[in-house]
């Protein structure tokens, strides 16, 4: 399993500052300039906040990621709305 996979659970688990998406930007995703990574991470970030304590399996964090990474190349670049579409389809009991 790839490293990336740690990303989320161990922000959640305050081990980390804030959960990036850098990692889960794949070479065929392009490139993004600083300040559209910055808010894409921020999107993943609130994301991941919102599933803190949800027993969500590592694999949601990886689809929200990439749900953001999809959207940001769609366009979309209001850090609300990414996250908001990321989460659209998962179950955050």
């Amino acid at each position: 399993m790839p490293s990336y996979y740690n990303v989320c659970p161990q922000y959640a688990l305050g081990e980390l500052p804030m959960a990036s998406i850098i990692p889960f930007i794949k070479e065929e995703d392009g490139v993004f300039d600083a300040v559209t990574a910055r808010l894409m991470s921020g999107a993943f970030n609130t994301a991941c906040l919102s599933l803190q304590g949800s027993g969500q399996p590592l694999s949601v964090y990886a689809s929200v990621a990439v749900r953001i990474i999809a959207a940001t190349k769609r366009g979309e670049r209001d850090p609300e709305k990414l996250k908001d579409l990321a989460l659209a389809s998962i179950d955050k009991r």
